[in-house]
């Protein structure tokens, strides 16, 4: 591979400076990755799932004997870990890419 050159080498040590941001933005404990998805108000919910207070979705149900009724459904927001298993992760290779290639 040829050397990099003067500029290539600021580019990459501005790039390897962004990383490290993001890196301790993302391990500071206040700050959480969840994921959304929408369940029927009416379900159970584990210690760790946190709700919006109103619903954001109202569907209404006819049945065949003629009964009405209707189901919320509201935003479920489920925390997400940002180590193991996580597209996260991809935050250390990203490091490790950039400082073998300013090592070079």
């Amino acid at each position: 591979m040829a050397k990099l050159t003067k500029a290539q080498r600021a580019q990459i040590a501005t790039a390897l400076n962004a990383v490290d941001d993001l890196i301790k933005f993302i391990e500071r404990e206040e700050i959480a990755f969840c994921r959304v998805s929408e369940i029927n108000e009416k379900v159970a919910h584990g210690p760790l799932d946190y709700r919006a207070r109103e619903s954001h979705r109202s569907q209404h149900y006819t049945g065949r004997d003629g009964s009405e009724w209707d189901i919320n459904y509201v935003k479920e927001l489920t925390p997400m870990d940002k180590g193991i298993g996580s597209p996260l992760v991809s935050r250390y290779t990203i490091k490790k890419s950039l400082e073998r290639l300013l090592a070079e």
